[in-house]
This record gives structure tokens, sequence and C-alpha cells, in this order.
């Protein structure tokens, strides 16, 4: 999976992702889940490191957001032989972006909290 984690793939989901994101950010998070055709993606920012987590539509590239993820779920499946359910990318002002993938199924249209999960799963690195 080193090769899938390319400078240039990233710099691209994180391109996409502040193109229509709040002017007062501190961070972003977007994240992508999918399992048995259904998919969901949602993204949040941050105004302050403690701030709580906003929800924000950048709809004028959501597609392109939706399509990259698409692409890298299967990416990660040719690579891996294995398909990713649940994924959280997180950037920072300085441009670091933070991407991790789980194996777990997460049922998209379940009443779950999917901020919490992506929350663990970035701080459990």
């Amino acid at each position: 999976m080193a090769k899938m984690h390319e400078r240039q793939i990233f710099q691209e989901l994180a391109t996409l992702i502040t193109s229509d994101s709040p002017t007062t950010w501190f961070s972003l998070i977007s994240i992508y889940l999918c399992h048995d055709g259904a998919m969901k993606l949602t993204h949040y920012f941050r105004e302050a490191p403690t701030s709580d987590w906003c929800s924000f539509d950048p709809s004028s590239v959501g597609f392109d957001i939706m399509d990259w993820w698409e692409n890298y779920h299967g990416l990660v499946k040719q690579a891996e032989g294995n398909e990713f359910k649940f994924a959280a990318a997180v950037l920072d002002r300085s441009g670091n972006l933070r991407l991790k993938l789980s194996y777990e199924i997460v049922d998209p249209l379940a009443g779950i909290d999917i901020l919490k999960m992506a929350e663990k799963l970035i701080n459990n690195s």
C-alpha cells in the first residue's frame, strides 16, 4: 500500500477539499463510507484546535471529491486485494494531510456518529 500514499495523490484531495472550504477553517476532515453499494461522503471543519466540528458542503466540487474517493478505493483494492469500508482524511492549515482507512464494515445508511468514528480512527495512528 506504500505506493498509494504518494504526495501527488493526496495533494489532489487536499486541493479538492479546500476549494470550497470556509474562510475561517483551522482543520478540515473528509469522511467516506462505502458498503454494499451504498456510499456517503461528509465534510467538517474546525475554526480552532479545540472548537467543535461544523459541517460544510463543498457543493460545487462534491462530485469530484466523491470521484476521487471512488478512484482511491479502487486503487487500494487493486493493490491490496481488499476493500476499505471507511476512510477519514484530515487536512490542517499547513497543508499536512493524514488519511486513515478502516476495513471494518460500517453501514453508511445507519444512524451512527461517523464523526466520532473518524476522530477515533485518526487518533489511533
